[in-house]
């Protein structure tokens, strides 16, 4: 298969063969194998899901647990990515042959890239961090100013 493979293996990196067009390293900088990627294989993790969303990737999803298979199913009915290993233990094995079938499939439909840009651009345009404690401070302050009506008396 044509393309540049980028792995993160953590400590069994140095122990891993594979084809030249393979990169395998102990850690690598996510966010900027993202902004480069075309398809992106995740366990699912919520940060993990978010970043690449972030950066309108779609996405082959192996979860390792069920709050993974949680976010990969909301993902996959959205259209942004192929969700694989869906059975209990979910202990993110799955064949070679699975992972080249998802590939290929996300590279040959655009639909996959196009969902991931459109939930990406929502993403990107919901305001971040500064709108969300935007948001939490202004619900504590309506909550502060609710009359406790539990202590009064008539």
């Amino acid at each position: 298969m044509q393309g540049c493979f980028v792995i993160s293996a953590g400590r069994s990196a140095s122990g891993l063969k594979a084809p030249d067009q393979f990169v395998i390293r102990e850690s690598v900088p996510q966010l900027d194998v993202l902004r480069e990627a075309d398809v992106f294989i995740t366990h699912a993790g919520m940060d993990s899901l978010q970043e690449s969303l972030y950066f309108d990737v779609p996405k082959i999803m192996v979860p390792q647990q069920v709050e993974q298979l949680m976010n990969a199913c909301i993902a996959e009915r959205a259209g942004a990515g192929v969700l694989l290993g869906a059975r209990p233990p979910y202990s993110g094995r799955v064949t070679a042959a699975e992972l080249r079938d998802a590939l290929e499939n996300i590279l040959a439909n655009s639909g996959y890239a196009e969902s991931a840009a459109r939930i990406g651009r929502a993403v990107r345009e919901s305001g971040g961090a500064a709108e969300a404690a935007r948001l939490i401070e202004e619900f504590l302050v309506g909550v502060g100013e609710r009359k406790d009506v539990s202590r009064t008396t008539d």
